[in-house]
């Protein structure tokens, strides 16, 4: 759950910067210099690292939910498969 919550707060970091400041703060305060100077570099490395962080926040729901899914449905092959160590390198391996 931890991981969960830093992924989506990553997400909702990336977009602010993105969405509120450069195409919602610059343009009211007038410095279309500013966001037309900025915009290669938000393409080259705020995009990405948007779609990276979503796409993490996402494998990382599917995770959760499939190891809920083997504690609730299948409590006996629970005990095997659902481990601490077993799961923190899902994390890994999903981000």
């Amino acid at each position: 759950m931890q991981s969960l919550a830093t992924a989506d707060n990553l997400v909702l970091c990336v977009a602010f910067i993105e969405l509120a400041i450069v195409h919602g703060l610059l343009p009211v305060v007038g410095r279309q210099d500013v966001k037309q100077a900025s915009a290669p570099y938000l393409v080259k490395y705020v995009n990405p690292l948007g779609c990276m962080v979503q796409s993490s926040a996402i494998w990382i729901t599917v995770l959760l939910a499939v190891n809920r899914y083997i504690a609730v449905c299948r409590p006996f092959v629970a005990t095997r498969w659902l481990r601490m160590r077993r799961t923190r390198l899902q994390v890994r391996a999903s981000t």
